[in-house]
């Protein structure tokens, strides 16, 4: 009689692991795609939030030289210009002043990927600069657009649009 009750409980055994492996993987196939959702959106957020005050940081320093070329900001080290490069995995912020070279460099989290394109062709490479009056340097070739986005999920992106005049503003990528 005892060997009869442990195989019957044995079996019970079996069987709610087996119920409970289910019960897992049935939350699983839920759960991962929210989480991923979660993670790409926020991502996205975190690193065209990040860039945007890079740009802007980027271009506020570009106005100082004015002021430092009119003898408003007198001091030693004077900005001379400074740029940031963007790129499809980082981007670089190089500032230049009288005295030295500094650069800062921001990789982006995994699966965030930013594309350049300026009135809709795509551009790789080359530093995005400011004239001294917040206007962009490449004025000739008009808007330039940053789009943010995960691989594989573009209709979830960002757009980060800097006009010639050097307005620079963001919105969601329509789909």
């Amino acid at each position: 009689m005892n060997r009869q009750k442990k195989k019957q409980q044995a079996g019970l055994a079996l069987i709610e692991v087996l119920i409970l492996m289910a019960i897992i993987a049935v939350l699983g196939l839920v759960a991962v795609p929210q989480a991923m959702q979660f993670y790409r959106e926020a991502a996205i957020e975190y690193e065209t939030e990040h860039l945007l005050v890079d740009l802007r940081r980027t271009q506020s320093l570009n106005r100082l030289i004015e002021g430092a070329n009119h003898g408003l900001y007198v001091r030693d080290g004077v900005v001379k210009k400074a740029v940031i490069e963007v790129r499809k995995e980082d981007y670089c912020v190089t500032v230049t002043s009288s005295e030295a070279e500094t650069t800062m460099s921001h990789r982006y989290l995994p699966l965030v990927r930013v594309s350049r394109q300026w009135n809709g062709t795509n551009v790789d490479s080359g530093p995005i600069a400011f004239k001294d009056n917040g206007e962009l340097k490449n004025v000739g070739l008009g808007m330039m657009t940053l789009l943010i986005c995960c691989e594989g999920w573009p209709q979830e992106g960002r757009k980060i649009m800097i006009s010639k005049a050097g307005r620079i503003r963001m919105e969601r990528v329509s789909p």
